[in-house]
This record gives C-alpha cells, sequence and structure tokens, in this order.
C-alpha cells in the first residue's frame, strides 16, 4: 500500500520497523473496535456493504430464501448501484425484512455513536463553560439543534427603535 516508504526510509530496519508499528497499530484498532461493537460479525458487515457479493450459503440459514431472491432481483441490483446504501436498504424493507434489518441494525451504528459522541462533548463545553451557572439546559438544546439560525431574517423583523405616532397633534 505504500509504494514510495521504501524511498523515503533509510534502511530495511527502518521498513521493517514501521512495517511492525502499522501493523501493532491496526491490530489495537481492531480490538478497540470489537470493543465497541461486540455484536458485528463479519457477515453482516459483507451483507450490509454489498450484498451481491455474497452467496445465500455464506448468510444466516434463516435468511438464505431471501438472498437467493434478492440475488436474482435485477431491479434490487439497479437500485444498489443507483443509491446510497441506507436508502437502498430502507426501499428493500417489505420485500426482504430480514435482510434489510441486518443491514440497517449495522449501518445505524456508527451515526448513532457520532451524535452520541457530539452531544456529549457540547455537554462538556458547556459544564466547562458555564461552571459557575446551575441550569444551561436552553444552552445545551440549542447546542444539539440541528436547526441553523437566520440571524438576519430575525433581526430585519425587529425595528430597532420604534417610532411614537402622537394621536392628536
Amino acid at each position: 500500500m505504500f509504494d514510495s516508504l521504501s524511498e523515503e526510509l533509510p534502511s530495511h530496519d527502518s521498513i521493517s520497523f514501521m512495517k511492525d508499528l502499522v501493523a501493532d497499530h491496526l491490530s489495537r484498532l481492531a480490538c478497540e473496535f470489537q470493543q465497541y461493537f461486540p455484536d458485528l460479525n463479519d457477515t453482516d458487515l459483507k451483507l450490509s456493504r454489498n450484498p451481491f457479493n455474497l452467496t445465500a450459503a455464506g448468510i444466516y440459514s434463516d435468511m438464505q430464501e431471501e438472498m437467493i431472491d434478492l440475488l436474482n432481483d435485477s431491479g434490487a441490483h439497479d437500485r444498489f448501484e443507483d443509491s446510497v446504501l441506507s436508502k437502498f436498504w430502507c426501499s428493500l424493507i417489505t420485500s426482504y425484512p430480514k435482510l434489510s434489518e441486518v443491514a440497517l441494525k449495522v449501518l445505524l451504528i456508527f451515526p448513532s455513536s457520532y451524535k452520541c459522541e457530539q452531544e456529549f462533548s457540547s455537554l462538556l463545553y458547556m459544564k466547562s463553560k458555564y461552571r459557575s451557572q446551575l441550569n444551561f439546559d436552553d444552552d445545551f438544546r440549542v447546542s444539539l439543534s440541528v436547526t441553523e439560525l437566520n440571524i438576519k431574517q430575525i433581526t430585519d423583523a425587529k425595528q430597532a427603535q420604534p417610532s411614537q405616532n402622537k394621536v392628536g397633534m
């Protein structure tokens, strides 16, 4: 994978050291990944990424019939080529419920864990920024909101200093 790495490193010892370092890092990463997602197995990952690279024999026995039907469904293959994975699997929920359920569970793990980490980071920021305040719920709610504020529209709707009409002059 690193064709020009040997040109950059001064000696053969450096290359073997670098290979060992990268291999060690990747094995630690795999262990950590397994800690976070212990229920994931290789079949589920392969199914969610590309079901058309699997065979019916390589899938769970209770899903083999659905898998055979999916592999022979040219419309589903076309949808797979033209759409994003999540939309593809959502479109197959009624036709292939067991396969879709497994694939969507795998696909939903990553955005949901990202969202949790993002919210936790926002909470830590709020706790440090507003350490002296007892209640920061409103600020926290705004920081987690996906709705973008349109400040220009809000300020345009407000008049800087309302004019007073004097009646009877």
